[in-house]
């Protein structure tokens, strides 16, 4: 169920049922916790390949998006799930694109 949850918020897939979203929104937090600790434990470990993977699921925990999304301008303020659409199929899908709108 908690990977479930991650996956659906990470893809930006909506949660519908109330105490569903509420539980993913601790999911995440605790993920986020988890993913820190297991970053400073690969920074010990001789494998850079481990530590950059770490890396970048912590990063993607904190920003609630995988790092291969459309959905870029969601980690922006004031931009929800339907603004995030319109300008993912408007082609806008990366980061210079959205400033040089």
């Amino acid at each position: 169920k908690p990977s479930i949850l991650i996956q659906s918020v990470l893809g930006c897939i909506p949660i519908n049922d109330f105490s569903l979203n509420q539980e993913s929104v601790r999911v995440l937090q605790v993920a986020s916790r988890v993913s820190k600790c297991l970053l400073e434990f690969m920074s010990l470990m001789p494998s850079f390949q481990c530590y950059v993977n770490s890396l970048l699921l912590m990063k993607c925990l904190n920003c609630k998006l995988w790092e291969n999304t459309k959905f870029v301008a969601r980690q922006f303020k004031n931009v929800g799930p339907v603004l995030c659409n319109l300008l993912a199929n408007a082609g806008i899908v990366t980061l210079q694109k959205v400033i040089s709108t």
